[in-house]
């Protein structure tokens, strides 16, 4: 019993459950992401071209570099663009690093 009280004590004195209230302000969205690298930007026009459509969808994944393509299930947008990733892990590398990773891009259909 003394175990109890010092537990119920110790978590805030009320055994009672908490009324849980509803936020009061929405949560702000994340800031969209631009590029600012001229590499980067530069090389946007040919990877959106590389999958035969210029429709400002890359289409095939910037992150790892195996050349696969992306899937819608794992985009991002950076700017005017849709970018498809291969997996999750690739969508969050290519929003942590999007000037480097969209600048590695350069040269993409010209295989």
């Amino acid at each position: 019993m003394t175990l109890m009280l010092s537990l119920v004590l110790a978590c805030g004195g009320d055994p009672a459950p908490a009324e849980v209230s509803a936020p009061t302000s929405p949560q702000a969205a994340a800031a969209p992401l631009t590029l600012t690298d001229p590499a980067a930007l530069a090389a946007l026009p040919a990877a959106d071209a590389a999958d035969g459509t210029v429709d400002k969808v890359v289409a095939r994944c910037a992150s790892c570099g195996l050349g696969m393509d992306g899937d819608p299930a794992h985009s991002s947008t950076i700017g005017d663009y849709e970018f498809h990733s291969c997996s999750a892990s690739c969508k969050d590398n290519l929003e942590g690093n999007a000037d480097p990773v969209v600048a590695r891009l350069a040269g993409i259909g010209e295989e």
